[in-house]
């Protein structure tokens, strides 16, 4: 996975504006363990697209996973607000 952390970082280099390259890299490095980078990832992908349910709801997870418990049921909240049938959202609320 670390391969593909490389070719992120390469094609933002060039292109530094595109969220879903940033999401995708918080997906890959959380599944890594390595989620204060992942949460910086997301939060990147969100401030360039701020009306995505996907990058909150992932957020949420990944502050989940770093006991950060009030921002990530504000992240999840933002996820439902965005998206109001957003299962993965509801379910990270109820954790």
């Amino acid at each position: 996975m670390w391969k593909w952390i490389n070719v992120y970082i390469t094609f933002l280099e060039t292109n530094p504006n595109i969220a879903l390259i940033h999401y995708n890299m918080g997906l890959i490095l959380e599944n890594l363990g390595e989620n204060l980078q992942a949460e910086m990832s997301t939060k990147k992908a969100i401030k360039i697209k701020r009306n995505d349910a996907n990058f909150y709801a992932s957020l949420g997870k990944i502050q989940s996973n770093l006991h950060k418990t009030d921002e990530a049921i504000k992240s999840y909240k933002t996820a439902i607000k965005l998206n109001n049938k957003f299962d993965l959202a509801i379910a990270g609320l109820g954790k």
